[in-house]
């Protein structure tokens, strides 16, 4: 009894190792969710893309080493074919970042001089190929400096400022400015950065119309909360990042709002550069989309986890003027043109290398070569293939100068009765060789019989 125990307990400990190996091998068995955005789709190309997608952990900090193989595609449930996607860091790429940082002008001095220094320090973590632009939040925007290189910034342009505190912002309205402002711009990589009090001043652009003009924009907006007052005017800072694939930070503390601009940065820089291709043949190339929105789903597959993001993109439809139609009618009648004169100038300067031009036989018509005197067909051929009157007996120039065709025949005719006279002999003679082998065989046959008798 006891031994059977053990055997049931050792099976079971078997079983639960087994279990907890698999889990650990398995990102789906290990529940790991994978936060997958992608920030802007750049389908202005189409049918090329490019995309800027951040990756993220559980605990908020970007995935990073991501190669091809992690990232996969599909459009429109897998009915459009995407080539290979390339991938790219963007902090290991030349490209840079449009930063546009927006806050309330009625914020009181204290808090202003913090929101200030905050700045000052984030665009110190700029690189030289990023540009900051700031603005303020009153009945819409206002620049305090616009598209500045790092280099250029002044600190006094912002460290001096003064706002209003008597003007309360239409954050709707402000924003739905800024966002139109900024797709204006040049440049694909484009970030919006809000620090705000979550509190509206009866903005007159309405919600739902203000959160699918930004959600269209393709322009991610990070949003930065540096308080949460539960009112009615309270604006839900996380909508308007999730509707743009940005993302929410929450600062009860003032003071902190300098590290949170810095986890901006972080995720910017960390994030990748998808470049791909949607497989529609070279017609549909020409052609260009449907016009339509399709959609396209994007899903990163790796041992850290797994995640997923959808997003819709227009099929932008090329429109070809009917004049460039018929210039590609025309080059393709001249490249035809082309490819033929040359096969005739090469098949002429063939035929030049060989010594024949352009000289034919007047009374054949076939091409005769300049060093000829005379005709060969019309001298040799029989008159029945197309030689000269007479040709077909003893032709050429004087007694013996040409060969006689019937002659020859004759003698052909000769010598093939010879050769079927020589085969009549050859049979002859195998009759005979077997004639002699059978004789052969009976005088062996008759020796064995001999000896036969001497061996009685």
């Amino acid at each position: 009894m006891k031994g059977i125990l053990r055997k049931i307990a050792a099976s079971a400990l078997l079983l639960l190792v087994s279990f907890f190996a698999f889990a650990a091998d398995d990102p789906s068995a290990s529940g790991k969710e994978l936060t997958v955005q992608i920030n802007q789709l750049i389908d202005k190309k189409y049918p090329n893309f490019k995309a800027y997608v951040t990756v993220e952990k559980q605990d908020g900090t970007p995935l990073a080493a991501l190669g091809t193989d992690a990232f996969k595609v599909t459009i429109d449930g897998g009915r459009t074919r995407v080539g290979k996607v390339g991938v790219a860091v963007f902090k290991n790429t030349n490209e840079g970042v449009n930063y546009n940082i927006v806050f309330p002008m009625n914020l009181q001095r204290a808090t202003m001089s913090i929101q200030a220094t905050a700045i000052i320090n984030f665009v110190d973590l700029l690189t030289e190929k990023d540009k900051i632009s700031i603005y303020t939040m009153g009945d819409t925007v206002a620049p305090v400096c616009e598209d500045v290189a790092k280099d250029a910034f002044q600190v006094d342009t912002i460290s001096t400022y003064e706002g209003n505190a008597e003007k309360a912002p239409r954050i709707y309205d402000s924003l739905q400015a800024l966002v139109n402002r900024v797709a204006k711009k040049e440049g694909d990589r484009k970030v919006i950065i809000v620090v705000s009090d979550e509190r509206d001043n009866n903005s007159m652009t309405p919600a739902r119309q203000f959160m699918t003009g930004i959600e269209q924009a393709n322009i991610p907006i990070y949003t930065i909360g540096i308080r949460a007052p539960s009112t009615s005017t309270q604006v839900r800072m996380e909508d308007i990042s999730y509707a743009t694939n940005g993302k929410y930070y929450y600062t009860p503390m003032i003071r902190d709002l300098s590290s949170t601009l810095a986890k901006v940065i972080d995720v910017v820089s960390e994030s990748y550069i998808l470049d791909f291709r949607a497989k529609i043949g070279p017609i549909g190339f020409l052609k260009g989309g449907d016009g339509n929105l399709h959609d396209l789903v994007l899903e990163v597959d790796v041992r850290d986890g797994h995640g997923s993001n959808a997003k819709k993109f227009t099929a932008i439809k090329k429109a070809i003027p009917i004049y460039l139609w018929i210039a590609i009618g025309v080059l393709i009648v001249l490249i035809l043109i082309v490819i033929i004169m040359v096969s005739l100038l090469s098949k002429k300067r063939n035929r030049e290398t060989m010594g024949i031009t352009d000289r034919r036989c007047p009374d054949c018509g076939n091409r005769m070569k300049d060093s000829w005197d005379e005709c060969p067909f019309c001298k040799y051929l029989p008159e029945y293939l197309g030689g000269q009157p007479g040709a077909s007996g003893k032709s050429g120039g004087g007694a013996g100068g040409g060969f006689d065709a019937k002659g020859m025949g004759d003698k052909a005719k000769g010598m093939g009765d010879k050769a079927k006279g020589m085969g009549d002999k050859a049979k002859g003679g195998i009759g005979k060789a077997k004639g002699a082998a059978g004789k052969a065989k009976g005088g062996i046959g008759k020796i064995f019989g001999i000896f036969g008798k001497f061996k009685k």
